[in-house]
């Protein structure tokens, strides 16, 4: 997973970092040799096209969707398969670290515009330490002083709730029903900001067409009552649209609007 992010950050949103993405990918797994290609791209086979079995329906035709038995049914049930998958799993993270290794060998890290060897030796020296510290925090566990947390989470929760007001308030000068907006919902801020065309798929685009409203349903917490309605609904209907001016994306670089992106700028 670390080698394959520093060899293409953006697969987040394009093909994404599973075993089964990576090993099928000919960009990572091609050496320019067909006859080897063909072996190294045939790629993991994920659990659900080997174990997986279609619902049957009451008159005992199948449904199209697939369900997963547990993995412990399947380690009792299908254990010479379970035994060849995992077999598989590990001969395909193999190839995928050689590759992986092979392509970072040959790309420059560079620091303070000095070079200081290769990507794979900066994973070596700083990210694969980290991964170690990791697994162990994961294993063994980290000391949390719960009565601390405990206070710090209520002035967490607090200035979240002030933040979010004071952001509401503000959009809501160029969008009036940004009052009403759900600030953790990625879709909504995307809307908002955006106009929610952070899509991949174009090279260019322009912002600067008449904005386009779009329709979200949020918690009625105002409890307003919709026309004809003797009760306020759980639910009602705000329209958010564009607020922000012409934005220009190009190529893979697109995916700096996704939600995570948005949240820590």
């Amino acid at each position: 997973m670390h080698l394959a992010r520093l060899f293409d950050s953006s697969r987040t949103t394009d093909g994404g970092y599973s075993l089964e993405a990576l090993t099928s990918d000919p960009k990572i797994m091609s050496q320019g040799n067909s006859d080897d290609d063909v072996e190294l791209i045939s790629g993991k086979m994920s659990m659900k096209s080997i174990f997986g079995k279609k619902k049957l329906k009451k008159d005992g035709t199948e449904e199209k969707i697939i369900t997963l038995p547990p993995v412990d049914v399947l380690q009792r049930e299908e254990r010479r398969s379970w035994i060849r998958y995992s077999a598989l799993d590990a001969v395909n993270t193999l190839k995928l670290f050689n590759r992986l290794k092979e392509k970072l060998m040959h790309v420059p890290w560079f620091l303070k515009d000095s070079i200081q060897g290769t990507m794979y030796n900066f994973y070596e020296k700083c990210w694969r330490p980290f991964g170690v510290l990791l697994v162990k925090m994961e294993s063994e566990g980290i000391l949390v002083d719960k009565v601390h947390l405990s206070k710090i989470e209520k002035l967490a929760v607090g200035d979240k709730q002030i933040v979010a007001d004071k952001f509401r308030r503000w959009a809501s000068k160029y969008c009036e029903d940004a009052k009403y907006m759900n600030v953790g919902s990625n879709t909504q801020i995307r809307q908002l900001l955006f106009d929610d065309t952070s899509r991949r798929g174009r090279i260019e685009m322009n912002f600067e067409l008449k904005p386009l409203s779009k329709l979200f349903k949020v918690l009625n917490t105002e409890k307003i009552f919709e026309e004809g309605k003797k009760a306020p609904l759980k639910y009602r209907t705000i329209h958010l649209h564009k607020i922000c001016e012409a934005i220009r994306f190009i190529g893979s670089i697109m995916h700096v609007v996704m939600g995570m992106s948005l949240k820590k700028g």
